[in-house]
C-alpha cells in the first residue's frame, strides 16, 4: 500500500550488485542505519546480524554460525576486510586467531556480513565467513565535511566520556578527491583500575 522496500547494492561478489541477487547467505547494514541506531563499534551492531557472535575468551574473535577457532588455530575463522583489503594477522605468532580489528563505522557506506566458506574469492582465512567494512569513496564534484560529538557518564564513575567524529572530503581536480575520517572516543567505567 505504497510503503517500497529499499534496494541495497553490495559488493560481496567483487562486483556492485543487488543484495537480492547475491547466492549466499548476506547480512548489509547502511551506514544510514548505523549512524541511527549509533552503532559505532563491533558491540553496538553485531547483535543486529543473524548468526553473528563476538566472543571475548581470548581476545574478541568473531564467530559466524558457530564456527569459531581454538587457542592453537593460526588464522581467524572469519575475515575482516576494508573494502578490497583483508585486516588478518597471519602467522603462528600474529595472533590472528583472536584480534579482530573493531573500526569505528563513522562515514561507512555499509558493513557487510557474508556467511559461509568464502574461499574462492577472499582466500583460506575466511572459512566461517567474512566482515566487510565498505568505506564511502572520495567525491571529486564537490567539498564536503561532517563534524559529529558527544558526551556520556556512567553511574558511580568518576570519568565522562566523550566521542568526537568528523569527516572532511577536498576535491582536487575534476576526477581526484581525498576524503580523510577521523575519531575519539572515550567510554567510561565504574570499576577502578589501580594497576
Amino acid at each position: 500500500s505504497g510503503s517500497e522496500v529499499e534496494e541495497i547494492t553490495v559488493t560481496a561478489q567483487k562486483v556492485e550488485e543487488s543484495s537480492l541477487d547475491v547466492p549466499m547467505g548476506l547480512t548489509a547494514l547502511s551506514g544510514a542505519q548505523l549512524e541511527s541506531h549509533q552503532s559505532y563499534r563491533l558491540e553496538d551492531f553485531v547483535g543486529n546480524v543473524p548468526g553473528l557472535n563476538i566472543s571475548e575468551t581470548q581476545g574478541a574473535q568473531l564467530a559466524i554460525r558457530g564456527i569459531v577457532s581454538s587457542s592453537a588455530s593460526i588464522n581467524a575463522p572469519v575475515a575482516t576486510y576494508i573494502d578490497e583489503t583483508p585486516l588478518v594477522g597471519v602467522g603462528a605468532f600474529s595472533g590472528g586467531n583472536a584480534n579482530t580489528p573493531n573500526l569505528d563505522t563513522f562515514d561507512l557506506n555499509r558493513v557487510e556480513v557474508l556467511k559461509g566458506p568464502q574461499g574462492t574469492l577472499y582466500g583460506a582465512n575466511a572459512l566461517g565467513g567474512l566482515l566487510k567494512y565498505v568505506t564511502n569513496a572520495p567525491d571529486p564534484s564537490g567539498f564536503d565535511a561532517r563534524v559529529q560529538g558527544g558526551v556520556s557518564t556512567v553511574a558511580h564513575s568518576d570519568d565522562t566520556g566523550h566521542a568526537l567524529h568528523g569527516m572532511i572530503n577536498v576535491p582536487l581536480t575534476q576526477d581526484l578527491a581525498i576524503r580523510a575520517v577521523g575519531y575519539d572516543n572515550l567510554y567510561p567505567g565504574y570499576i577502578d583500575d589501580p594497576a
